[in-house]
Order: structure tokens, then C-alpha cells, then sequence
């Protein structure tokens, strides 16, 4: 019997690859309790915190982790599904941020912000007083949106880190 599985046929027990002889499977390891996606493992936080605060906790909790940096369309995508299907969260705390330099939004890993979304932000809040940004539910819909809020309100978060790879080869010979 045969199934797909990341770009991989299953045949007779062997992994190969559709397109040639040779394979080479590769697995995202996550910690317990983390979801996977791509090339990032993904942990909603327990309990509200302040931006900074979030931040910090997100780094402690496993080595590389961070604030929800989303670096495509497709992660924005996905982070949009699993919020929809998984969460009652009105807002949330993300990695995007303007700390550093009033306008100039980045993550927390320095990249700057390149989706194709709009920002919101919220009228009555001076856009110099929102340096942290939040994925925020469209009341209008299922989907969410970024706004800047102030960084001092508890929210929760989302946390990120880069999956470690579990690799193998394979030769496969017919």
C-alpha cells in the first residue's frame, strides 16, 4: 500500500522519492507539546503576559525560542488555520515590533516584516505609543489581523523555534 508523506511515496516499508532512486527523508523533530509546521515548531503560551515578558518566557522555554516571527505567506496561512480551528483568542502577542525605530517593524529576529497583510492600528491609540503588534480576530469574520497595542497589556502568546532535523538517507536500488 502507498501514501504520501512530505513529498516521499511510501512502497513495500522503503521511503523514495517521487522523483528519482535516491531518498532522503527528513522529519522536523518538535519538543512535547509543540506543533509543526515547515521548518518552526509552534507552543501557545499558558498564561498572559506582557510583550517583553512573553518574549523572555518564549526564550526560556526551549533553546532558540522566540515570539512568532511569520516569514511567509504560507506560515501566515497556517498560523491563521490553527488559530481558527484551535483557539477562542481575541488577540495575541506576535515577534513584530517597531522597539527599535518608530515605523520600522521587525521581528524579533531583525527581519523586517514583508507580508502582504495590512497593519491596523486601533484609532484612538497614538501610533507612537503601539511599539508591539498583535494578531488581533476580525470581529467581521474568522480571520486575524496585525495591530499595534501597547506593550505593557498581558495577552497571550504564540512562541516559535526552528525544528531540529532528523535526517536519513536512503539508496534505494530497483
Amino acid at each position: 500500500e502507498a501514501f504520501k508523506m512530505m513529498g516521499f511515496l511510501l512502497l513495500s516499508g522503503k521511503l523514495r522519492s517521487q522523483d528519482s532512486k535516491d531518498a532522503i527523508a527528513w522529519l522536523c523533530a518538535c519538543s512535547q507539546g509543540w506543533v509543526a509546521f515547515q521548518s518552526s515548531c509552534y507552543q501557545m503560551g499558558k498564561e498572559s503576559k506582557p510583550w517583553k515578558v512573553a518574549q523572555q518566557t518564549c526564550e526560556t522555554s526551549s533553546q532558540g525560542a522566540h515570539l512568532l516571527d511569520i516569514g511567509s505567506e504560507e506560515e501566515h496561512g497556517f498560523m491563521l488555520s490553527y488559530l481558527q480551528k484551535n483557539s477562542q483568542i481575541i488577540m495575541l502577542w506576535t515577534g513584530l515590533n517597531d522597539l527599535k525605530e518608530e515605523g520600522q517593524l521587525v521581528w524579533t529576529d531583525g527581519s523586517s516584516y514583508l507580508l502582504k497583510d495590512d497593519i491596523s492600528s486601533l484609532s484612538m491609540i497614538p501610533e507612537n505609543q503601539t511599539d508591539c503588534y498583535a494578531l488581533q480576530r476580525d470581529p467581521t469574520g474568522p480571520d486575524y489581523f496585525f495591530t499595534g497595542f501597547f506593550c505593557y497589556v498581558q495577552l497571550p502568546y504564540i512562541c516559535e523555534y526552528e525544528c531540529n532535523y532528523i535526517f536519513s538517507i536512503f539508496c534505494i536500488y530497483s
